[in-house]
């Protein structure tokens, strides 16, 4: 229901690979190609969001759950959710939560990547100043910035 209803909203924006059972999930998100995981779990939300998350952890996971369960909704965000819905919520709220996580993500591994260069460079040039693009790219990324 819900691919149709998304299909009808942001037909251009989003494939659905529905997945009838964990192992399906986990076969489609191993072979790869997967930007984002939407995730009904059954029972707990932490279990099969932790296999997921283990098996992929740069591809951020949406959970849908009752409106009622915030408990359950803390628990899905506490074991790595990047964000919950509520089941029901219409295609546009979906849609959008979806493009957000999605380049929230993509943020977030920029900042790793320029983190990791940064080590890189310090341990190997044995010196603590800041790499070469490292300041550039910070002002690039700041809102508040107004120079370049």
């Amino acid at each position: 229901m819900l691919a149709s209803v998304m299909r009808d909203v942001w037909p251009e924006t989003f494939t659905f690979l529905p997945a009838g059972s964990l192992p399906e999930a986990e076969a489609r998100l191993a072979a790869g190609g997967i930007d984002c995981v939407l995730a009904e779990p059954a029972g707990s939300a932490c279990a099969p969001l932790a296999r997921l998350r283990a098996l992929a952890p740069a591809v951020p996971v949406v959970v849908l759950t009752d409106q009622a369960d915030e408990e359950r909704a803390l628990a899905a965000v506490r074991a790595g959710a990047q964000d919950v819905l509520a089941k029901g919520a219409d295609g546009g709220a979906v849609g959008r939560a979806l493009l957000y996580v999605v380049e929230r993500k993509g943020a977030e591994q920029g900042l790793l990547d320029v983190a990791r260069l940064h080590a890189s460079w310090a341990s190997s040039s044995g010196s603590p100043r800041t790499p070469p693009g490292t300041a550039w790219a910070a002002r690039c990324w700041s809102s508040s910035s107004t120079s370049p």
